[in-house]
């Protein structure tokens, strides 16, 4: 019975080398052998695994494109033993990106150097400083001077003389009537000037005696720099309407002379009747620019300005009575024209002329040397009258007039810079050494 039964376990095994192609016997068909009908089931379940298995890998293989490949490359057939594919590098082109740069804001302004001399980055400079561009200006439709701070926190325009046009503003609780103008002190009484020839505005905030000796303000300065000649040709004209007659036009032409010299110049012409009965304004400028740049270092600049206003009135506001707030907005309370015979009446005339001079020159790849000077006359002819008090008898008010007074201002400044930049170690440093000279005069005639 034994030989029997190994006799049968030899034909399985022949049956399962055969059917699987695997001459090793799996674990379970190890001899002993107790019963060779109890394990045919098992190597036919086995045998049927491994076949079932290995024609998968076979359809796989066929229905591969590297397989596919590998054929056609071989020139064999499918049913031939596969070989192995090759697996060369395959250059793919992606489509092309493009990513363009555009400016936050055509607001923001990196540097002041009109105002703090030295090209030093404002968010790096240990003051506060902003700066107004011309864009904004253009944007917000600015016509006045006292308009030009409205959109500077802590800074708010007072009121001027008489409504000359003149620079009176207050910074951080401080009144500042003297501005300045290219970096020169701007006597803001009695010189009137148009915004057309303003290129930006630089606010610096705070004390400022260590730039500006002792002209510094406690509050602060306001610095309207001038436009000046380009590298590009260009023209500009505008009209604008408003309230009350108002009609303005101006005028904004660069021109390229030649490969060192340009030119511009700005022009303005303004009629207003203003909010107030019986009073009118009416003013002009004109400001030409002339640049020569040799391209190598030097650059001469020469800008002139010359500013007129003539106005009907000579408007302090409001009296400071204590019913101020029933009285008209509207109502001029000064001498108008014609209401007695004889008497001309308010009225103020302004007229300021400036010539200012630059001059750079670039002394090696870190030093430059800038020299520059300024020359301006304001005059304002007038007739005012105003309260002598603030109380009042019954309705009436006790009024002093000035009139036909002669009121000017002349004044000569000049600057020397010498800017360059100084290491240590691996530290950079700008420095800035200059000097400045200034001298006013003023004069008024009184009444007449």
């Amino acid at each position: 019975m034994k030989n029997k039964q190994q006799s049968m376990y030899k034909r399985l095994m022949s049956l399962y080398t055969l059917v699987t192609g695997n001459a090793q016997h799996p674990p379970l068909m190890q001899p002993p052998v107790k019963s060779v009908c109890s394990y045919l089931p098992a190597v036919l379940l086995h045998a049927g695994l491994v076949i079932a298995s290995s024609a998968y890998a076979d359809d796989n293989l066929k229905q591969s494109p590297l397989a596919q490949e590998g054929d056609e490359h071989s020139g064999t057939s499918s049913e031939a033993t596969p070989t192995k594919p090759s697996l060369s590098p395959v250059k793919v082109v992606l489509p092309s990106t493009s990513v363009v740069g555009m400016p936050i804001s055509s607001y923001i302004t990196p540097t002041s150097a009109s105002t703090i001399k030295t090209d030093t980055p404002l968010k790096d400079y240990p003051a506060s400083i902003q700066v107004v561009p011309n864009e904004l200006l253009k944007d917000r439709g600015v016509t006045r001077i006292d308009q030009v701070a409205d959109t500077v926190s802590g800074v708010h325009a007072e009121a001027n003389y008489g409504g000359n046009g003149g620079t009176f503003f207050n910074i951080r609780g401080f009144s500042e009537s003297n501005g300045l103008r290219d970096g020169f002190r701007n006597y803001g009484y009695y010189a009137f000037r148009d915004v057309q020839n303003i290129d930006q505005i630089e606010i610096f905030k705070g004390p400022t005696g260590a730039l500006y000796g002792g002209i510094g303000a406690i509050g602060g300065y306001i610095n309207t720099v001038s436009k000046r000649p380009e590298q590009n040709d260009f023209g500009e004209m505008s009209a604008t309407v408003g309230s009350y007659g108002m009609t303005r036009t101006t005028m904004d032409v660069n021109r390229v002379l030649n490969d060192d010299l340009s030119m511009r110049l700005n022009a303005s012409a303004e009629h207003d009747s203003t909010f107030r009965d019986d009073t009118r304004d009416h003013s002009w400028s004109f400001a030409p620019a002339v640049t020569w740049d040799n391209h190598d270092g030097t650059s001469v600049t020469l800008l002139s300005e010359y500013n007129h206003l003539s106005r009907d009135g000579f408007d302090f506001g409001v009296p400071a009575v204590a019913n101020y707030r029933e009285l008209s907005r509207t109502r001029y309370y000064g001498l108008s024209r014609g209401l007695y015979a004889g008497v001309d009446g308010d009225y103020g005339k302004n007229d300021t002329l400036s010539e200012t001079l630059l001059l750079e020159h670039q002394l090696s790849d870190t030093w430059k040397l800038r020299l520059a000077g300024q020359y301006v006359y304001a005059r304002q002819r007038s007739t005012q009258s105003f309260p002598n008090s603030t109380t009042t008898t019954g309705n009436l008010l006790d009024y002093s007039v000035y009139s036909n007074a002669n009121e000017s201002s002349r004044q000569y400044s000049s600057r020397a810079e010498l800017v360059g930049d100084i290491f240590t170690g691996n530290v950079k440093h700008q420095l800035l050494i200059g000097t400045d000279y200034s001298f006013q005069k003023i004069v008024s005639d009184g009444s007449q």
